[in-house]
């Protein structure tokens, strides 16, 4: 009775209530992109979700396909896409629809992810870039004409399917939009498709028709058609499916390759001049994922617009009443709670008191928000800041809802700050957040920093100065499909978790091995080979330094000079190499230097022919060339390594080492020569004659014997002649090749470094080594009795190995492919495990079964051993490197097995402290598959001449028996059989082409039978019972040989194995240029991990080093976890075998899941919480559980639980947040969607800090994040009147936003009060907030103009950015326009691509404007293409570098990720030393280097890259260019916007030749932009509108001024077109004298910018003038401090001279400190002055009345209206003053009038 009392008296409170307050305020923003959305945009984007759901298998893809045909629904998906205009009820249905038909094909959690992806459009980039592919000639051709659209049947209108049909690569395409002519045109296709490949001979040209992100229909046919059917259509729709099922019927035979894109239909704008009417079917797209804030300004110098607050009138009242019912409407959040009262449980109680209820919400919510005065929310006293950081812990910590209480805690601090500075902090949480700093447990210095999110451990940063919750959701999104896969383990959830836990901790020690140093012992036995230049221990020049080791352990700041041979420097070099001659060069230089390095050099081909033809037939090839064989004669031969080796060779044997050295020093021609023609460093080898007289010259400086010059030119040809040298340079060649090493590197210590980058590396290694040498020292390892220091470190150090092999890099492991093998017993049901469509299971039943008959290879005996390691090996066996590397990996088992073990064979796998070859512990434990992977072209001989075929069929016999346990055969005979196939293989390798050859009926085994004999009895190969056994189990093999190729589908069988078993490694072949066209690919896949051979055979030693390193991290546990009991397999009898392969499988599978999973590294969160457990800091702990689930009842009100399901079992998210942080303000909503919506418990770690010393929120904040359709807009609540608010959106660093529509002033968001007349004569107040009169709402709508492209640019040799770079972005599918395809655009400027920038020398950064599509970028014309071209990593290759064809990188932008593109480049041959840039240096007298007309000119010619003929440049349009004056400006806010109108008005009137104006777009307001427009087209000028996002890397400034003055100065080299070769940049609030055309012909003299001095005449403001005493003073010393509102840029000499880069590296280190650079814009360019020259503009270019006395005032020539530091006066009353009078042709005021009368 009381509580129903109380709600009837509610309305009369409410009265009461509402009396007393003033109306609060609200803002409300909206995002939209111009792409469009239409009814099925839901079904398509969960199209693309579900496409993504398994890497690498679009299945479920194409079960949705299937599943929707069967949909109840529909007809509904037709209605919608046939529909005339845009309905919301059908984009309602469709969206229910969507999710009730995926529900069954995903886990809950997975469905759930999609609904969130769905409401926030993640997926619109995808569609729009399908609908950016539409076009193309084809397109056109189809509604050409109206005899056109009669034979495709298509309409732009009314058509919803479109197929593209295409023969051939570079044929002529057809599009279609009727389904009933499909079959003729794919005949008509399939005709013109064969005729192409008869006439080009079925050549392998890349087809670029498929795109890597296409959705292929898969194909059971083994072969691939020439004939691409591209259909964009609409799923679920009846016109989808009669096209698709006769496409899908025609691809699952191999007749075509079917593409599905999506069709969306292209919006058609209204315009009053067509007759067409508008299309209504879309609507803009709108957006989520973005934040904003509201930013609490400074308004010491209210400088605000007083133009009249805008009116609604008319309608606006009706509008702002809907508005303000719009916001009463808003939803309440569950459990809500406000001043006590519960409002979700009071209106489902009483919703006829709706309307009253939500009123006093609004109420209590503005009381609550209310500060006592606009000071009192930032100026708070010290005492009452320092605990503010505890006392929001405490709040939340204490709340009934903690998330929801930090999300308006964060979000709306400055409201709450004063209540919650009264607060009394427990000493629990004091405590707490004491002992979590001051005792390391958290902060700097940890794993465990606040602003930290933790999924499973693995770490995602978000208080940085972008926040992407796309890449958030990604990131947790993968973490599930990985958890989903692990969820198909046939092993317990339990286990389940320990493999995750395992990830991190073992995953921890993992990470820390990939870093640890590798070092190579390639000395012990490269005596002869191997020659060192020089030795500390007994050269005289080295004798007087000291030798004891004791001196390395004493502080150097600088390398130690020791008599000792320390360091051994090793390189591995091409001598016809440029980069291998400049490398000798600085070890010559080194060498000279007397550094305490001993040097030595291995010389062989870089092409690695020798391999081909052995050493020997190196030094015969040099023979040949001498002696006359090849055309040419010797004199003018192109020499090669093996010359100069050779000579180098004879002359150490013959004068000496002395001499041999000097020959070596000066070998080479161009660059300045050898040391006698001045030092310089070659740049190519030359021909043999160039070789033999450098060994002539050095010859005569080592014996100083000048006259025998000649004497020693004949030794050189006759030592070269009679080969000799010879032995020493097939040393060179043999040592490494057995070690394995790349040419083009080298060696310290043993420690390889890729490439010979030398100047940059050297010094860093040498010091490091210093340091580890030191360390052996002190640990008494190293003595001075020690013999030789390099023996003893590569024989006691830790991870020394004697051969070189790439597994040993750790970052090449960690991005190596890695493929997931779960399900099952073989593992392909990962995929699977929550699908269910019939094409899903065919393929999953295809595949598995591959995994069900897999047999292994085992070593001989070890059938019945569990096996930690499985190997897969791919390979054509009937190749040579193929059948070699079966050759290698079968004598690796048998070394193995029983009958190896302990025998010795072979080298250790490390030559220090690592694994050897753990004879104890019984090998590696290792099982092997081996595939045959046949030719794609068919068999080059007659199947029993083919030994690849026989082969592989005797590996799978010999394997099925090897897989049997208990074994049929003893241990002997199991290694005879795999000694048998050992030595077919090699019979394969060394004799394939006699015996396929042969006219012998006999096949390849027969005769391999013959010849295994007759070696057998001839004592070849074994004697006595081991030959008998051998010759047994040969002849035992025949019949199975016989067997295999008896089958006529034997080819065709392997073939679809092969295929079959790629597709379940997930491995992709391509052709190695094998004879006969076979593949000479080797793959090895080690527990799911690829291992690319680089196209080298399978080396003896590789095994065991790519074995030995992966089982260092997981085999161990593994084994623990896995191993069953020895007791269970004995129990077992005749099932040990399968229990023990049960095992086997589970590692195999655990393990491959492991490469996957630790790809990114993960932190040991448990182990670092269990730290704080029962300590002050477990209070700030909060356990976050899901609505209707406790921390103990482990229930969900959604029907699944963590406890029941494998997936939420295993996940885990941890979050680290201070609550008065930036990060708590984004991520919080997150938390609450993660909570709500996902249902995961969240471990919420809070992280205040114990003592704050100023304001640390002065922001309100929203981001726009809700879980449904039509709720994407960002609403502020409640704010306080008495606040002036600017606008800040917090956006992810691919978006460009725009504002699009808004009324009030978003740089100045206040209120206003006006006076009323009231009844009786009374005047009142009234508050006015909002966009119309009578409201308190203001709204603003924003828009999406482009997606970003940003990448990293790098020389890919020597991996440096290759700032100054000029890069271009094209479409994708059109590419680069011709001149004759050029249209004009937009102020008439003509565009051949779309947008251009350059490289940064920081970071190697770029940053291109586009939009969701298909992009290539490329370089552009000039330098960049002169010098540079594009090039590619083959990883395959072992990292070779290749020519990408077109020359361009090819980006897909299709999400709102963060991703980073990276393009590498390389110098084009002969262009090696051609600088990009040139460096400029200061003259004595005459200032900066070149003048207008001198070396500058030639400069810039050479950098646009045009002709200079006859002094003039070919392009007539530069000079109609040059003429126009291009000025840049920006502004913020109504009142600069005003003021830069008229500044704009000002120039133009003022100068004398044509104006364009770049305008900073970013803050612009919709209304100032459309007026700029009007401006131009009535004055004559032209305007463009710029932009640029502030890249991430560099330092972020959080206010908006100084983020303005920071694109005044940061960004000038890449804000403009790279056409653009000059700017003059003028401020806002300046009004121009004179023309600006006498600034832009100034001359600079050089400098890359001119500013004006300050004026220091105005006697009372030069205490003010900082710079002239103090830190400034002695930093400018005697240079002027110049103003920044006025300079003039040289475009092509800034970039020229890097200027842009030097600049933002000095800010970068400057603002650091907070209280650097408190002028950004001024300071940074006069603080660089040293660096950067400026040149002073006259003082008449800029007059302000702070500065400037009143007299100079007339020989002005800007007037610049500057901030008074003692007036402090508003800008337009200084404006109306200042801007008046006879000096001036108008009036600030006139200037004023004349622009509202034009603009309004």
């Amino acid at each position: 009775m009381l509580q129903f009392l109380r709600l009837l008296a509610l309305p009369a409170f409410f009265l009461l209530f509402s009396l007393s307050l003033t109306e609060a305020r609200s803002v409300e923003f909206a995002l939209t992109a111009d792409w469009p959305t239409w009814p099925l945009s839901s079904l398509q984007e969960a199209a693309e979700y579900l496409a993504n759901e398994v890497e690498g298998d679009e299945s479920l893809l194409w079960t949705l396909v299937d599943t929707l045909e069967r949909s109840p629904g529909r007809d509904r998906f037709d209605r919608a896409a046939l529909a005339e205009r845009f309905e919301m009820d059908d984009m309602d249905a469709v969206w229910a629809l969507t999710l009730n038909e995926t529900a069954g094909l995903l886990h809950p959690l997975s469905q759930n992810l999609l609904h969130l992806y769905l409401s926030l459009r993640a997926y619109s980039p995808a569609l729009e870039m399908h609908r950016s592919l539409r076009k193309g000639k084809a397109f056109r051709a189809a509604v050409a004409t109206a005899a056109a659209v009669e034979e495709s049947g298509c309409d732009e209108g009314t058509s919803v399917s479109w197929a593209v049909i295409s023969p051939g690569m570079g044929q002529r395409e057809k599009v279609i939009c009727d389904a009933d002519k499909l079959e003729e045109t794919l005949r008509t296709a399939a005709a013109a498709a064969a005729a192409v490949v008869m006439e080009e001979g079925g050549g392998t040209k890349e087809d670029t028709r498929v795109l890597s992100f296409d959705h292929v229909y898969p194909s059971s046919s083994s072969s691939s058609s020439a004939v691409v059917v591209t259909l964009y259509s609409t799923l679920g729709t009846s016109d989808f499916y009669s096209f698709h099922h006769r496409l899908a019927s025609h691809a699952a035979t191999g007749a075509c390759t079917y593409v599905l894109r999506h069709f969306i239909p292209s919006s058609l704008p209204s315009s009053s001049s067509s007759s067409l009417p508008s299309s209504n079917k879309t609507v803009p797209t709108a957006l989520q994922g973005y934040g904003m804030y509201l930013d609490i300004k400074n308004m010491e110098y209210k400088n605000i617009d007083d133009s009249p607050a805008p009116s609604g009138g008319g309608e606006g009242g009706k509008e702002g009443g809907q508005e303000q019912q719009q916001q009463q409407q808003q939803a309440i959040a569950i459990d809500e709670e406000v001043s006590g009262l519960l409002f979700p449980k009071l209106l489902a109680r009483e919703p006829s008191l709706s309307t009253e209820l939500r009123t006093l919400r609004s109420n209590l919510l503005e009381e609550s928000s209310l500060p006592s005065s606009p000071s009192s929310v930032t100026n708070m006293k010290v005492w009452r800041l320092r605990d503010l950081g505890l006392q929001a812990a405490q709040t939340v910590a204490t709340a009934k809802d903690p998330l929801r209480k930090l999300v308006d805690l964060s979000q709306n601090f400055p409201s709450h700050a004063s209540r919650l500075s009264s607060l009394k902090v427990k000493e629990e949480f004091r405590q707490g957040a004491l002992m979590g700093t001051q005792s390391h447990v958290l902060g700097y210095g940890t794993s465990l920093k606040p602003g930290h999110l933790f999924i499973n451990g693995l770490p995602k940063p978000v208080t940085g100065a972008i926040f992407n919750v796309f890449d958030i959701l990604k990131m947790l999104r993968e973490e599930v499909q990985r958890l989903t896969a692990l969820s198909s383990l046939p092993t317990s959830p339990a286990v389940q978790k320990q493999l995750v836990r395992l990830a991190a901790t073992a995953g921890a020690a993992a990470a820390a091995q990939d870093g640890e140093e590798v070092r190579l012992d390639i000395y012990r036995g490269s005596r002869g080979a191997l020659v060192y230049l020089n030795n500390l221990e007994k050269d005289a020049r080295y004798r007087h330094w000291p030798s004891s080791l004791r001196q390395l352990v004493y502080p150097s700041w600088q390398l130690q000079a020791l008599s000792r041979n320390l360091y051994t420097l090793t390189l591995v070099v091409d001598m016809a190499d440029a980069a291998s001659l400049k490398a000798v060069a600085i070890m010559r230089e080194l060498y000279e230097r007397t550094f305490p390095v001993r040097f030595s050099v291995l010389m062989v081909s870089k092409e690695g022919k020798w391999e081909e033809v052995g050493e020997e037939g190196v030094v015969g090839e040099v023979q040949e060339v001498v002696k006359g064989g090849k055309e040419g004669g010797r004199e003018g031969a192109k020499a090669t390594s093996a010359v100069v080796g050779m000579l180098f060779h004879h002359a150490k044997e013959e004068h000496g080492l002395a001499a041999a050295v000097e020959f070596l020093f000066n070998v080479g021609v161009g660059g300045g020569g050898g040391r006698e023609e001045g030092g310089g460093v070659p740049t190519r080898l030359g021909t043999y004659g160039d070789v033999v007289r450098a060994y002539s010259g050095a010859l005569a400086t080592a014996k100083k014997d000048r006259n025998r010059a000649a004497d020693y030119v004949a030794e050189g040809w006759q030592a070269l002649e009679e080969g000799k040298g010879g032995e020493g340079v097939c040393g060179m060649h043999r040592l490494v090749k057995d070690k394995g090493l790349p040419v083009g590197c080298f060696l310290l210590n043993g420690i390889l470094s890729m490439g010979l980058d030398l100047d940059q590396g050297i010094m860093e290694m040498l010091g490091q080594e210093q340091q580890f040498l030191a360390g052996l020292v002190s640990q008494g390892r190293l003595k001075d009795s020690t013999k030789s220091v390099l023996g003893s470190v590569l024989r006691k150090g830790k991870g020394v190995y004697s051969r070189w092999c790439p597994w040993l890099e750790g970052e090449r492991r960690r991005k190596a492919v890695s493929v997931m093998w779960l399900g099952g017993s073989g593992g392909a049901g990962a995929k699977l495990a929550h699908s269910g469509g019939s094409v899903e299971r065919e393929k999953g039943a295809k595949e598995g079964g591959v995994w069900e008959e897999m047999q292994y290879l085992h070593p001989p005996g070890t059938g019945g051993e569990v096996k930690p390691l499985t190997v897969v090996m791919l390979a054509d066996v009937g190749s040579r490197k193929g059948a070699e590397s079966v050759q290698t990996l079968l004598g690796f088992l048998r070394a193995q097995g029983d009958e190896g073990r302990g025998e010795g064979e072979g080298e250790a796998v490390m030559a220090g402290g690592g694994i050897e070859k753990e004879e104890e512990e019984g090998g590696l434990g290792v099982r092997c598959i081996i595939v045959h992977t046949p030719p794609s072209s068919s068999s080059p001989s007659p199947l029993e001449k083919d030994g690849g075929v026989i082969l592989g069929h005797l590996l799978n016999v010999v394997a099925t028996a090897s897989s049997s346990f208990p074994s049929a055969l003893s241990v002997e005979e199991e290694n005879a059989r795999l000694h048998v196939l050992e030595k077919f293989a090699a019979f394969v390798t060394e004799d394939s082409s006699r015996s396929s050859s042969s006219s012998s009926s006999s096949s390849v085994y027969d005769i391999f039978l013959e010849t295994l004999q007759a070696d057998l009895e001839e004592g070849r190969g074994g004697g006595g019972g081991e030959a008998a056994l051998l010759l047994q189990a040969a002849e035992g093999l025949k019949e199975e040989a016989r067997e295999g190729i008896a089958r006529a589908d034997a080819l065709q069988e392997a073939a679809e194995r092969a295929i079959l078993t790629r597709k379940a490694l997930g491995v992709r072949l391509t052709p190695a240029g094998g004879e006969d066209g076979r593949e000479e690919g080797v793959v090895l896949v080690v527990n799911g991990r690829h291992i690319f051979l680089g196209g080298k055979a399978l080396h003896p030693l590789d095994v065991e080093i790519i074995l030995s390193v992966e089982t260092q991290t997981y085999t161990q546990h593994l084994l623990e976890l896995f191993q069953p009991p020895p007791a269970a397999v004995a129990a077992a009898g005749a099932g040990a075998g399968a229990i023990v392969r049960r095992a086997s499988d589970l590692i195999m599978m655990s393990h491959s899941f492991l490469n996957v999973y630790v790809r990114h590294p993960r932190v040991d969160i448990e182990s670092h919480l269990d730290h704080i457990r029962d300590t002050p800091i477990e209070s700030l702990l909060l356990d976050l559980q899901p609505p209707g689930k406790s921390s103990s009842s482990g229930s969900s009100s959604k029907g699944y639980s963590d406890e029941d399901d494998d997936v939420l079992s295993s996940l885990s998210i941890t979050v680290l947040l201070d609550p008065l942080g930036e990060a708590a303000q984004r991520l919080s909503p997150l938390l609450t969607i993660f909570r709500d919506l996902l249902h995961l418990p969240i471990r919420l770690l809070l992280a205040p800090s114990p003592e704050l010393t100023e304001f640390p929120l002065k922001s309100y904040y929203r981001f726009s994040l809700f879980p449904t359709r039509d709720s994407a807009r960002v609403l502020f609540q409640a704010l306080p009147p008495s606040l002036v608010l600017t606008t800040r959106v917090d956006t992810p660093e691919s978006w460009n936003v725009q504002t699009k529509r808004a009324v009030q002033d978003l740089d100045n968001l206040k209120c206003e009060e006006i006076e009323e007349g009231g009844e009786g004569g009374k005047k009142g107040v009234v508050v006015l907030c909002g966009d119309r009169e009578g409201s308190t709402h203001t709204s603003a709508e924003l828009v999406l103009k482009n997606l970003l492209i940003s990448g990293q640019c790098f020389d890919a040799r020597m991996m440096e950015p290759v700032n100054g770079l000029q890069l271009i972005l094209v479409d994708g599918t059109e590419g680069e326009k011709k001149e004759e395809e050029v249209e004009e655009v937009e102020g008439g400027v003509e565009k051949r691509h779309h947008s251009d920038t350059l490289v940064m020398q920081n970071n190697a950064y770029f940053q291109l404007r586009a939009d969701p599509g298909l992009w290539k970028v490329k370089l552009a014309e000039g330098r960049a293409r002169e010098l540079y071209e594009v090039v590619s990593e083959d990883e395959e290759e072992g990292g070779v570098l290749k020519l990408v064809p077109g020359q361009e990188l090819v980006v897909a932008k299709r999400d709102f990720s963060n991703s980073v593109e990276t393009l590498k480049v390389q110098k084009q041959a002969g262009k090696e030393d051609v600088p990009l840039l040139d460096e400029i240096t200061q003259e004595e007298e005459g200032g900066w280097a070149g003048g207008k007309d001198g070396m500058w000119s030639s400069l810039s010619n050479l950098w646009k890259g045009k002709a200079v003929q006859n002094g003039k440049e070919g392009d007539g349009k530069e000079e109609e260019e040059d003429e126009t004056v291009h000025v840049f400006s920006l502004a913020t806010g109504h009142l600069y916007e005003r003021m830069l109108k008229i500044m704009m008005l000002s120039v133009s009137k003022r100068t004398s030749v044509p104006v364009k104006f770049w305008l900073l777009e970013n803050f612009l307001s919709p209304a100032f932009k459309t007026a700029a427009l009007t401006m131009a087209k009535h004055y004559g000028f032209q305007v463009e509108f710029i932009t640029y996002k502030w890249p991430d890397w560099l330092r972020q400034q959080t206010e908006k001024q100084r983020i303005i003055w920071g694109y005044k100065i940061l960004f000038l080299d890449v804000l403009f077109p790279l056409s653009v070769k000059k700017i003059i940049y003028v401020d806002a609030d300046q009004v121009l004298r004179a023309d600006l055309k006498e600034l832009w012909e100034l001359d600079l003299k050089g400098r890359p910018y001119g500013y004006t001095p300050f004026c220091t005449s105005r006697n009372e403001t030069l205490g003010f003038q900082f710079w002239r005493s103090g830190y400034w003073a002695n930093h400018l010393r005697g240079r002027p401090y110049h103003i920044s509102a006025l300079y003039v840029v040289d475009l092509v000499r800034f970039r020229l001279m890097g200027v842009g880069d030097k600049l933002r590296a000095v800010y970068d280190q400057l603002s650091r400190d907070p209280a650097s650079l408190a002028n950004l814009d001024q300071d940074l360019p006069n603080y660089t002055q040293h660096m950067i020259p400026i040149y002073s503009l006259p003082q008449e270019w800029l007059w302000c009345e702070t500065w400037c006395s009143d007299e100079s005032k007339a020989r002005a020539k800007t007037i610049d209206l500057c901030n008074s530091p003692l007036a402090k006066e508003n800008k337009l009353h200084m404006a109306r003053r200042v801007i008046s009078g006879p000096l001036f042709n108008e009036s600030w005021v006139e200037l004023d009038e004349e622009v509202k009368a034009l603009v309004g």
